[in-house]
């Protein structure tokens, strides 16, 4: 079933009743222990729970604390709610966390969380915004029976298609500086980041020297000016797609279709006319195409007139000139009303 609302209704009001707050700690497939919190209502209780999904790049205390209006709303309707901290940055290998790692955490909770005797009979399911959506996707696959999976400005395309976008056409500052930094053309730049991606998604490990070597060698002589200056121009670009920071190469790798094959439960997408991160119109095509071929027919579509971040576009303004203090966030919180009248009904 598919639901298409461009415009944003408040749904319904609900009164904040008793919640019990429950301290849990859980812990991780590589050994560590995250704590968390189920917020639990202490008169309705539906039975149903919400696992909010971390992102890699949330503070210490996860992606709980944005989702402060939500559970408010849930816990009022009888909806119990989990949230947890966050692993820090970096692994024990030293090594960089992933939006893979963020699921396998996910799914550890699930897991505590179904062996605990007080929630063993919860519907539980997952909810992700941005890259926590990709992440809880791949939660959603890996558990059994999820109740329900909740996907709001996600990625459905593979994910270099995404960075291809992000690297040349909503990157202006990057590609045309690059561009005429040295003299080439924007059809070869995009040339060359597609090179590098390709370099990144078909070896272990990223030799910078070796790949900077074959790109100079390949698209040197295309440069018009600074010709001496081309190699560090690659080294800055490859550079900026290899941060472990940034996890880009990591994501490279990203393909939603295969876990959407394991996921059966319910699923809301919901992508945001305005968004220009995770761009709405191809991902709704791709994510209702891989419904389509997978015979999934128990999902909803949901478009909201609003940015990456769930606002206006007037609002999302304040927030890249840094005043964040006079966001209204009036329109996020219609959005997530309509969230959670979904859960409710599932």
């Amino acid at each position: 079933m598919k639901n298409y609302i461009i415009t944003i209704l408040l749904l319904f009001v609900a009164t904040e009743g008793f919640c019990d707050s429950i301290p849990c700690d859980f812990r991780m497939s590589d050994g560590i222990t995250l704590h968390g919190t189920v917020i639990t209502p202490q008169e309705k209780n539906l039975k149903k729970m919400v696992i909010i999904v971390n992102h890699r790049h949330r503070t210490p205390e996860g992606s709980g604390p944005l989702y402060t209006y939500m559970i408010k709303r849930l816990s009022a309707q009888g909806v119990s709610v989990c949230y947890f901290e966050n692993r820090p940055a970096m692994k024990r290998d030293s090594s960089f966390i992933t939006l893979f790692d963020m699921a396998d955490d996910a799914v550890a909770v699930y897991k505590t969380l179904k062996a605990i005797k007080m929630f063993r009979k919860y519907k539980m399911g997952f909810v992700g915004a941005s890259e926590e959506a990709a992440s809880a996707l791949i939660a959603a696959s890996k558990v059994p029976d999820p109740a329900f999976l909740i996907q709001m400005v996600s990625i459905i395309i593979p994910q270099h298609e995404k960075d291809m976008q992000t690297f040349t056409i909503y990157a202006p500052q990057l590609s045309l500086g690059m561009a005429a930094f040295a003299g080439i053309s924007y059809h070869v730049y995009s040339e060359i980041v597609q090179d590098i991606f390709n370099y990144c998604m078909t070896h272990q490990k990223v030799d910078k020297s070796a790949l900077e070597q074959q790109l100079v060698k390949q698209y040197g002589g295309e440069a018009t000016k600074k010709k001496k200056e081309f190699p560090i121009a690659m080294q800055v670009l490859i550079t900026k797609v290899t941060d472990p920071q940034e996890g880009v190469v990591p994501r490279l790798h990203w393909d939603s279709k295969p876990y959407y094959e394991n996921v059966k439960c319910p699923i809301l997408l919901l992508q945001a006319t305005d968004d220009r991160n995770a761009l709405c119109y191809p991902n709704i095509f791709e994510f209702e195409k891989i419904m389509n071929e997978n015979h999934h027919n128990d999902y909803n579509t949901l478009l909201v007139d609003a940015t990456h971040y769930l606002i206006s576009v007037s609002e999302s303004r304040k927030l890249e000139h840094g005043r964040s203090s006079d966001v209204d966030y009036s329109r996020r919180e219609q959005i997530l009303d309509l969230v959670c009248k979904w859960i409710l009904m599932k």
